[in-house]
């Protein structure tokens, strides 16, 4: 599969991935990107605040897909770059500040539960 066809297989992943398991509607901006020039996220999520920049490759370059990520989201949202290389799970890679916001914002104690249960099934 060439790297083209490798990055839109991501980006579609991505977007089931939110709306299978996340619940929200997520879809991929292919042509909105070549229409903004590339300013749009790779994947859109009108539900989260969030700038999704996607990559599905073996080669990290991870400061170049933060500032990517950070130059394309508008200021009410949060750069993320979902990652992976083959064989290999997905990583969401964000400023820690955000991620701190983000869990000051959340339920603690049902992640807590979800966690436990978790643990509980893989058992």
């Amino acid at each position: 599969m060439n790297s083209k066809n490798k990055g839109k297989v991501g980006e579609r992943e991505i977007a089931q991935i939110l709306t299978h398991q996340g619940g929200w509607e997520a879809r991929r901006t292919g042509f909105m990107q070549s229409q903004q020039n590339h300013d749009a996220a790779d994947v859109e999520c009108k539900a989260l605040p969030i700038h999704w920049e996607v990559k599905r490759t073996e080669r990290v370059s991870l400061h170049d897909w933060i500032a990517q990520a950070k130059g394309g989201a508008h200021e009410d949202q949060i750069p993320v770059v979902a990652w992976r290389k083959n064989n290999a799970p997905w990583y969401a890679i964000l400023p820690l500040n955000d991620l701190i916001e983000i869990l000051q914002c959340a339920d603690i104690d049902a992640l807590r539960v979800r966690q436990k249960n978790k643990t509980k099934e893989n058992q």
